[in-house]
């Protein structure tokens, strides 16, 4: 092939790189015997397989606000090409709960390709954090009602993945009492769960 010798024999076994090959086959009599001949072969060597994509590792989950996303890896491998490439696309927001998606596409150098795709879940799991104030003290016991207000009960709040989250955020859906009766008369949460209203008919709430 072009002017150099690439094998010897009657049986040759020659590896081509991919593309348009031009090989001059020579045959000669044996020991010199009976002349030779020549022939041009063209011989054509196509790469049609696409890379082998693996994806290591199973699908993600990141805890909202506390991890960052860490690819696990992959194996690639092409018949034809020593050095696929691969590119991978992903958009993960770990601050945001979704599920979202890695995607991950192979290329050879003849443009074969071969695509994969991997859930990451951001997920948020860890409830919020409230800090309570110092116990109340209603006195005296004047059996009126007294309003308390969401931000005389609680000091502060912070969750890992709503950082936008305060304390006038919070709610009061229930309200516990140590009397193991006749104490539901005496507390009155409102409407909107914003407040509850206690009866100063004990020391302590």
């Amino acid at each position: 092939e072009n002017g150099v010798v690439i094998a010897n024999g009657p049986n040759p076994a020659v590896p081509l790189d991919v593309g348009v090959h031009v090989i001059e086959l020579t045959v000669e009599g044996i020991k010199g015997l009976g002349g030779s001949a020549t022939d041009i072969v063209v011989i054509t060597v196509q790469d049609t397989v696409p890379p082998v994509l693996t994806l290591r590792g199973d699908p993600l989950a990141i805890e909202c606000g506390v991890d960052l996303y860490v690819e696990p890896g992959f194996t690639v491998s092409d018949i034809c090409d020593p050095n696929p490439q691969v590119v991978i696309t992903q958009s993960i927001d770990p601050g945001t709960p979704g599920t979202y998606t890695v995607t991950y596409d192979a290329s050879d150098a003849s443009g074969n390709t071969a695509r994969h795709e991997r859930d990451a879940i951001v997920q948020d799991t860890i409830a919020p954090v409230v800090v309570s104030t110092e116990p109340i003290v209603l006195w005296p016991p004047h059996k009126k009602f007294e309003t308390l207000e969401i931000s005389s009960l609680v000091f502060s709040v912070s969750d890992f993945c709503d950082t936008t989250l305060a304390v006038d955020d919070i709610k009061v859906y229930s309200v516990s009492s140590d009397e193991t009766q006749g104490f539901l008369a005496d507390i009155v949460i409102s409407d909107d769960c914003s407040n509850v209203m206690v009866r100063k008919a004990r020391k302590h709430f």
